[in-house]
């Protein structure tokens, strides 16, 4: 059903890093009307720009300590 889907897309959302959103909201906005060439070349080129940030080695090390990343609130 819907409010199914609707809850997985939202709870995605607030597992993603808050860089990460901030970036993919931005290169989205910069890709609409641009050639899919373009669009790659962007895509690839912030991808490898982010590769090498604070929050990314954050969210690897969580995942390999079997823990939540630090931009989530632990459960009261």
């Amino acid at each position: 059903p819907l409010d199914a889907t609707v809850g997985r897309h939202l709870e995605a959302l607030v597992y993603s890093g808050p860089q990460a959103l901030r970036v993919t909201t931005g290169i989205l906005g910069q890709m609409i009307g641009r050639p899919a060439s373009e669009n790659a070349e962007l895509a690839a080129t912030t991808v490898a720009d982010e590769a090498l940030n604070a929050e990314r080695h954050e969210g690897v090390a969580a995942f390999m300590e079997k823990r939540s990343p630090a931009w989530i609130p632990e459960a009261t």
